[in-house]
């Protein structure tokens, strides 16, 4: 057998090596992640419960489980079900309960996704570069608390950067895999967090219509298909007003005059915040809790604004959100996590 081309030869050993640091990486920041845990559980018995929000995702998830066994419908619940549905059946085929499953899927989630941004970047950056990137998000105060909270950011995380992957592998031909990719980590994102859906669009509609362009229509049907499974749940538990989540009352008093005020009155009182919403908006650019040396980079723009069509329309995705976010009467940290791995890519 005829030896290998020596440049041949080189990638195929540069791929094994990229291959096997990654697996490296993955086996360090996981282990980083359940002493962590680990040591929570130990010093302060933290099972990830932080707040009302965190002890609603695990009443919810305990009354699925019930109902799958043919107990009563699991009620009202105000968020999205891809998180608790997924607990659900984690706690029902694995060892863990509720509690421990939902944490442990914030836990992979928020692994998963530093895994994911290391194959995105591994192309594009330096080697030191690339592990800035992915320690600076999996660093990040507000990043590395999602991966420990029984709450949903981490996941929707996941989903966002997933769809980004398979958006940017699909650049010079797109499989039916990546298109199934593709539109499955949008669906996944959306059924977790409703607001992705702003952060997702964009790079689901222009594959659209590239693969419409060279006839991929019948990849598109089926993957349309396989991604509309993630909102079965939602079909199923909330058929009588499937878009009942469209009446929230942020949605109602959505305004862009709210980018201005700091201050706002709600059914639930009156709230005044330091920064009006414009700023807090932006906040996961420069903000220490989301990205800590942020506000150092922003001069240097030249150097990190993107030059390729699909990086555009990632930054168009991300000032759209924020935007969108400028006009609720309210502010909240959590909203700005989902578009905290794509302000770092």
């Amino acid at each position: 057998m005829a030896p290998l081309p020596p440049t041949r030869n080189w990638r195929i050993l540069s791929s094994a090596s990229i291959k096997r640091s990654n697996w490296q990486i993955a086996g360090l920041l996981f282990l980083f992640l359940v002493l962590v845990c680990l040591f929570l559980r130990w010093q302060w018995q933290f099972a990830g419960l932080y707040g009302q929000d965190a002890h609603e995702y695990l009443r919810y998830t305990k009354s699925l489980q019930e109902w799958l066994f043919g107990g009563n419908h699991p009620g009202e619940f105000f968020w999205p079900l891809s998180f608790p549905v997924f607990g659900a059946f984690l706690s029902l085929l694995s060892p863990f309960s509720t509690s421990t499953s939902l944490q442990v899927i914030s836990l992979l989630a928020h692994l998963f996704t530093c895994l994911l941004m290391i194959r995105l970047l591994s192309n594009q950056q330096s080697k030191i570069g690339l592990y800035w990137v992915v320690l600076a998000y999996f660093l990040s105060p507000y990043a590395l608390r999602s991966g420990l909270l029984v709450m949903s950011d981490a996941l929707s995380m996941f989903g966002i950067v997933s769809c980004y992957y398979f958006y940017f592998k699909s650049a010079e031909e797109a499989s039916l895999y990546d298109l199934i990719g593709l539109f499955c980590s949008a669906a996944l994102a959306v059924s977790t967090r409703y607001a992705t859906f702003i952060l997702v669009v964009i790079p689901v509609l222009h594959q659209s219509i590239i693969s419409l362009k060279k006839n991929h229509w019948l990849y598109l049907l089926v993957s349309t298909a396989i991604a509309l499974a993630f909102f079965l749940p939602h079909l199923i538990l909330r058929w009588e007003e499937p878009l009942g989540f469209l009446q929230h009352q942020f949605m109602g008093n959505w305004s862009f005059s709210n980018s201005w005020q700091n201050q706002f009155a709600s059914p639930t009182g009156r709230f005044q915040y330091r920064f009006p919403n414009l700023v807090y908006s932006f906040f996961h650019w420069f903000h220490p809790a989301f990205l800590l040396i942020g506000i150092v980079l922003i001069p240097f723009i030249k150097f990190w604004w993107p030059t390729t069509s699909r990086r555009q329309l990632m930054l168009i995705s991300l000032m759209g959100y924020s935007i969108f976010l400028a006009g609720i009467p309210f502010q909240n940290q959590r909203f700005l996590l989902p578009a905290l791995p794509l302000v770092m890519i």
